[in-house]
C-alpha cells in the first residue's frame, strides 16, 4: 500500500513498501521520479495529486523502480540503462538523458548527473532551485545492492567522487531507500566505505538474498551487498584469482603495454607505467589474474561478463612472453570448470578475431565448438574486426 506524504506545495514523497518515489511539480508539468515497486497505478495516483501533465523520469531501471512505467508511453532515462530496463520488462520508448541535460518543468529544472555503478545508467537529479538532490539507490543509508550483473564498484566510486563536485548546490538528498532525507556528508563516507571494500580492508559477512549468497559490508552509516570474494583457482602450474594493487607493473608489462596482446585482446594501451590507471582492475568483479604458481607473478587475465539466464561470455589475454607454453589453455580449462561446476553457469561463449588461430586452438582444446561468425562486429585499433564465436554447454 502506498503512502503519499506532501513535503511542500509542489513536492510529494510516495512510500511503496521499502522503496519510495517522488512527484515534483513545476508550473507547466510534473515529473514522477521513478514509479515504485508495487505501484502499477502510479500514474493515476499522481493524477490525483496534480492536474499538470505528467512525465516519468527514472533514476535507474531495477524492477522496484519501474512498476508504474507501463501506464506511460515513454520515460526519461539514461540510454545506458536500456538493457537493464528491457531485462526487467520495461515498456514503452526511452527519451535519452545524459549528464548536463535539463528537464524543465516550468520554473523548476531537474539537472541530470550521470552516476553509473549501481547500474550502468544510474542518474541523479539536481533541483538547484529547491537545493535538493534525488539520488536513486546510489546514495542512501540502507543496504546498497552491488552484487550480480550490471554492478560496478569502481564506477560507483568514480560517480560518488563526481557528485562531490556538486557539493554546495544542495542541502538535502532524497534517496529511494533508507532514511529520508539524508545529508550531503554521507557521500564522502560512502566513497571511503566502497574503497575499503575494493581494497579488501572490509571483509564483510555472508548473507543470503533471494537464495543468492552475498556479502554484507555494514558500516555505521550504510551497507553494501556485494558478490562473494573471488576464489583462487589452482592448476598444476597456475593460480587464478583476484587482481591486487601489487600487480600493477606485471599487468602493465604483460597486458596493457604488450602490443602483441592488444592485437588479440581488447584492452586500452598504456604508454608508461606512471600514466597507467590501474585502479579499475583491482578486485574487479568477474576479472581474475592468471599467475605462475611458483612465483605468483601475473602473466595474464581472464574474465567473464554479460552473465544472464545461466549464460555468459569469457575473454582472456596472456603476455606474449608466455605464449606457446600451454598456459592459456590451462587457464581457460580451469576457468570453464569454475563457471560451469561451481557458479552454475550452463552456457559459456568466447570469441576471437579472424586470423587469431592460436585462440581458436585454445577454445577447441577446451571443448568449445563453433557457434557463429559475425562480420565487422566492431572497430578496434582503427580496424573493422570480424569475430568468430565458440560455445560450450553443460
Amino acid at each position: 500500500m502506498t503512502d503519499c506524504i506532501r513535503l511542500n506545495e509542489n513536492t510529494w514523497r510516495i512510500e511503496d513498501g521499502g522503496v519510495r518515489f517522488f512527484l515534483f511539480c513545476g508550473e507547466t508539468r510534473a515529473a514522477l521520479i521513478d514509479t515504485g515497486m508495487q505501484s502499477p497505478g502510479a500514474r493515476s495516483l499522481a493524477e490525483g495529486l496534480t492536474p499538470l501533465p505528467l512525465v516519468v523520469v527514472n533514476t535507474h531501471a531495477d524492477p522496484d523502480h519501474i512498476s508504474g512505467n507501463g501506464a506511460f508511453g515513454e520515460a526519461y532515462m539514461s540510454p545506458a540503462e536500456e538493457e537493464n530496463y528491457r531485462a526487467h520488462g520495461g515498456e514503452g520508448s526511452i527519451i535519452p538523458i545524459r549528464e548536463g541535460d535539463v528537464i524543465d518543468l516550468g520554473g523548476r529544472a531537474l539537472e541530470v548527473i550521470d552516476i553509473p555503478g549501481h547500474t550502468p545508467g544510474s542518474v541523479a537529479l539536481l533541483d538547484r532551485k529547491n537545493r535538493v538532490l534525488v539520488s536513486g539507490d546510489s546514495v542512501q543509508s540502507g543496504n546498497i545492492f552491488m552484487f550480480g550483473q550490471r554492478r560496478d564498484m569502481h564506477k560507483y566510486i568514480e560517480s560518488m567522487k563526481h557528485l562531490l563536485s556538486f557539493d554546495g548546490a544542495y542541502d538535502e538528498i532524497y534517496p529511494m531507500h533508507g532514511d529520508f532525507p539524508v545529508k550531503p556528508d554521507l557521500i564522502p563516507k560512502l566513497v571511503g566505505a566502497a574503497e575499503a571494500i575494493v581494497s579488501g580492508a572490509s571483509e564483510g559477512e555472508a548473507k543470503s538474498v533471494s537464495g543468492k549468497e552475498v556479502f554484507l559490508h555494514k558500516f555505521p552509516f550504510a551497507g553494501f551487498l556485494c558478490d562473494p570474494p573471488a576464489p583462487t583457482l589452482e592448476t598444476a602450474r597456475l593460480l587464478i584469482g583476484p587482481i591486487e594493487e601489487s600487480d600493477k607493473e606485471d599487468y602493465f608489462n604483460n597486458i596493457s603495454h604488450d602490443k602483441k596482446v592488444l592485437e588479440t585482446f581488447i584492452c586500452r594501451y598504456a604508454e608508461t607505467l606512471e600514466d597507467f590507471d590501474f585502479s579499475g582492475y583491482v578486485h574487479r568483479n568477474g576479472m581474475f589474474a592468471i599467475r605462475l604458481r611458483d612465483t605468483k607473478k601475473l602473466i595474464g587475465i581472464i574474465l567473464y561478463f554479460d552473465e544472464a539466464d545461466g549464460a555468459c561470455e569469457i575473454g582472456y589475454g596472456v603476455g606474449s612472453g608466455y605464449w606457446n607454453r600451454g598456459y592459456t589453455t590451462e587457464a581457460v580449462a580451469r576457468f570453464l570448470k569454475y563457471l560451469m561446476d561451481e557458479k552454475g553457469i550452463h552456457t559459456v561463449y568466447a570469441s576471437y578475431f579472424t586470423g587469431n588461430d592460436a585462440s581458436l586452438r585454445v577454445m577447441e582444446k577446451c571443448g568449445m565448438t563453433f557457434s557463429r561468425f559475425s562480420e565487422k562486429e566492431l572497430t578496434y585499433l582503427g580496424v573493422e574486426r570480424d569475430l568468430t564465436y565458440y560455445v560450450i554447454r553443460k
